[in-house]
């Protein structure tokens, strides 16, 4: 039997998570509408990035998607606006935790699907 140690055959996989609306940081109007707020590897393998999301502040649900282009970590969101649409808009911190990735420095975005 031979144990190759750091290998994993395991695909890297999501948990995504968004806090409740936030409207008392910055201008909520302005651009971007989707950013980093921080980053950190848990362990060798799994990576936390901390991010927001602009959107309504009621009735709006956010998905999270990632995807890995070489050294390119693309984080994607989508909105989905329900019946009950407000004219106001606020802050969303979301939070994606991908496990078994490779532990290397990515050049990370947040896009919109």
């Amino acid at each position: 039997m031979i144990i190759f140690s750091g290998c994993s055959n395991q695909k890297p996989y999501l948990k995504f998570s968004t806090s409740a609306c936030d409207s008392n940081n910055t201008d909520i109007y302005s651009e971007p509408y989707a950013g980093i707020l921080n980053q950190q590897w848990a362990d060798d393998s799994t990576l936390i990035v901390d991010g927001y999301v602009k959107t309504y502040c009621g009735g709006a649900d956010i998905y999270g998607d990632f995807s890995v282009e070489g050294n390119k970590l693309i984080l994607k969101y989508d909105i989905k606006i329900g019946d009950a649409i407000t004219s106001c808009n606020c802050y969303h911190k979301v939070r994606y935790s991908i496990s078994n990735l490779e532990k290397k420095d990515y050049s990370i975005s947040i896009v919109k699907k």
